[in-house]
């Protein structure tokens, strides 16, 4: 499991090697303990990358593990499978159980487990996102942002085929604490992945449409 490690060297959203009570972001998205009144401001760009590191890696398809020619068997999701890298990006989303059970991470991890064919393990369908827009985030809460995205999958088949899908979502995303593993060095791989994508101090909580051409 130390590819799962690997892989996230190249996409944390942050980098922070102790929790604080209390953070601020830096230009170059490493946060540092000031004033517990400030405790859930976020940058921009660091509340703009975490919506779009959880869209590359969500729909981002490759019978591989990133950086790796070790083959991605993907997670068991109820009777399908969700890419290892979709599996981790899901936490960056809200855990929180709902009052009938769920959460809308499972939620999530259900819905798109069940958009990814089987085609992508056995490298005969292929996932990519383009973004072409990011908005500029809006404040709608102490601590809660919404960003705007206008994205296209293309989902390439066997044949070379391309589906072009249009992707345009607000996202809303709320400032949490930043995790610290209990097990420190001791933790698995995948539990310091895990870690590792939480350690912007946001979560995602809500994804609905977003009408590019909506007054």
């Amino acid at each position: 499991m130390r590819d799962l490690l690997v892989l996230f060297l190249s996409v944390k959203v942050n980098d922070l090697a102790t929790r604080k009570t209390t953070f601020v972001q830096l230009v170059d998205g490493r946060a540092v303990a000031i004033r517990e009144a400030v405790g859930t401001y976020r940058t921009p760009d660091l509340v703009k990358n975490v919506a779009r590191q959880w869209t590359i890696l969500t729909w981002t398809w490759d019978s591989k593990l990133p950086g790796t020619s070790k083959p991605d068997a993907g997670q068991k999701v109820g009777n399908d499978r969700l890419t290892t890298t979709a599996y981790l990006a899901s936490f960056l989303l809200q855990g929180k159980t709902k009052p009938n059970g769920s959460s809308f991470r499972a939620e999530s991890r259900n819905a798109i487990a069940q958009l990814t064919p089987a085609g992508v393990f056995s490298g005969s369908t292929r996932s990519t996102i383009l973004i072409s827009y990011i908005s500029e985030p809006r404040t709608v809460a102490p601590g809660r942002y919404e960003v705007d995205m206008v994205a296209t999958r293309n989902v390439i088949d066997q044949s070379g085929r391309i589906e072009e899908i249009p992707f345009n979502r607000t996202f809303v995303l709320d400032a949490v604490d930043i995790p610290q593993s209990p097990l420190g060095k001791d933790a698995t791989d995948v539990e310091r992945a895990v870690y590792n994508v939480r350690e912007a101090g946001l979560e995602i909580t809500e994804i609905k449409p977003f009408s590019p051409n909506q007054p």
